[in-house]
């Protein structure tokens, strides 16, 4: 009886934790790719969303539904691009132009609103 109990609690805790799936892109150098991110709050207003490529490197930040690059990674300066208008509709997939086999990695959009995290992995062929 005492190892159906411990079985039990391991599958609840278990259940506790959800691992998010990942997604696979794929792009071509010198091309472009969106990676998705949309949110259930349908506002811009209060929002603010984080993108990072492989956990640290600065990609593109949306605070309280303004762009800012200012603290942007310089392998991304002029390359990126939201869609502002679509963020009253929980939309902030971001546009990653002139791609280069070194933005191949793992991407990371942060609703902080939510405590939402999508995680993506992009990998950029020749």
């Amino acid at each position: 009886m005492s190892c159906f109990l411990h079985e039990k609690q391991y599958i609840l805790l278990f259940s506790l934790f959800s691992v998010p799936l990942q997604v696979l892109i794929v792009g071509y150098v010198g091309d472009s790719v969106v990676l998705p991110c949309s949110s259930e709050l349908n506002t811009a207003e209060g929002i603010t969303v984080n993108w990072r490529h492989n956990d640290s490197l600065k990609v593109y930040d949306i605070i309280k539904g303004k762009i800012s690059v200012e603290e942007q990674d310089s392998a991304n300066e002029n390359r990126t691009e939201s869609f502002p208008q679509a963020y009253k509709t929980g939309n902030f997939s971001l546009k990653l132009n002139k791609l280069h086999f070194h933005d191949t990695g793992n991407y990371i959009c942060h609703i902080t609103n939510e405590l939402l995290i999508y995680s993506m992995e992009l990998l950029v062929k020749g």
